[in-house]
C-alpha cells in the first residue's frame, strides 16, 4: 500500500489507485468526553470532504497504563488490584459515552458492551 505525501498534517493512502485519507487521533485528543466530541466534529467535517476516510485512534489518556497494570496484578493473582482497575476503566468510558451518547438506547446498549 504506497503512501502519498502528507498534506496539511493528513496522511494520505492509495489503495489500487484509490486515494483514501488517514486521520489518527491519540493523546489528548482522546483523553476526555470533550476532547473525543472534537474528533468527532472533525472527522465528521471531514468525512462531507473525502468519503473514503480511515480513522485511527488510541486509547483514552492513562488507559494503556492502567491496563498494563491490571494484567500485572491479575497475573501476581491480586484480584482487589484487578478489580479496581477494571471498575476505572469502565468508569471512564461511560462518563464518555454518557458526555457524547444521547439516544437512551444506544448508549444503554454500547454500556453493556463495556460491562463486558
Amino acid at each position: 500500500m504506497p503512501l502519498v505525501p502528507k498534506t496539511r498534517g493528513v496522511l494520505f493512502l492509495s489503495l489500487r489507485g484509490e486515494r483514501m485519507q488517514v486521520l489518527k487521533f491519540g493523546g489528548t485528543s482522546v483523553n476526555d468526553a470533550a476532547a473525543i466530541g472534537q474528533v468527532v466534529s472533525i472527522v465528521a467535517d471531514q468525512r462531507t470532504s473525502d468519503p473514503r476516510l480511515v480513522v485511527v485512534t488510541s486509547a483514552m489518556r492513562g488507559v494503556t497504563d492502567l491496563l498494563i497494570d491490571a494484567a500485572r496484578a491479575a497475573a501476581k493473582g491480586d484480584r482487589t488490584r484487578y478489580r479496581d482497575a477494571r471498575l476505572i476503566l469502565i468508569g471512564r468510558h461511560h462518563d464518555a459515552a454518557e458526555a457524547l451518547v444521547h439516544d437512551l438506547d444506544e448508549l444503554n446498549r454500547l454500556q453493556s458492551v463495556t460491562d463486558e
